[in-house]
């Protein structure tokens, strides 16, 4: 099964399962992230949001340095619409609408 992906600039990114090297920086941001007020959202915010998804995105794209990340005309909502992936991608999760930690019942 092909991973999921965000598409960015116009182009689709995949995102696979991430490994701990990305767990650590998007896992922390997921709390930050899934509580956004985005009629609010601070630099800081949109720092964390771009850190997470730099993050996963280098999970299939090692090779994508942060300068070429940075410079990438990526609009909010495609940024706002990635966190439902990253958090799926870390696996604890679901891509479904619930956004409760996997097995919280």
């Amino acid at each position: 099964m092909a991973a999921p992906g965000v598409t960015l600039a116009g182009q689709v990114w995949p995102i696979p399962l991430l490994a701990v090297r990305q767990n650590r920086i998007v896992v922390p941001a997921l709390r930050t992230l899934l509580a956004l007020d985005l009629t609010r959202i601070s630099p800081e915010e949109v720092d964390i949001l771009a850190d997470a998804l730099y993050a996963g995105l280098t999970r299939a794209h090692p090779d994508l340095t942060r300068a070429a990340f940075d410079e990438m005309p990526i609009t909010m909502l495609e940024m706002f619409r990635s966190i439902e992936v990253l958090a799926a991608q870390t696996g604890l999760y679901s891509l479904a609408k619930d956004t409760s930690p996997a097995g919280e019942v």
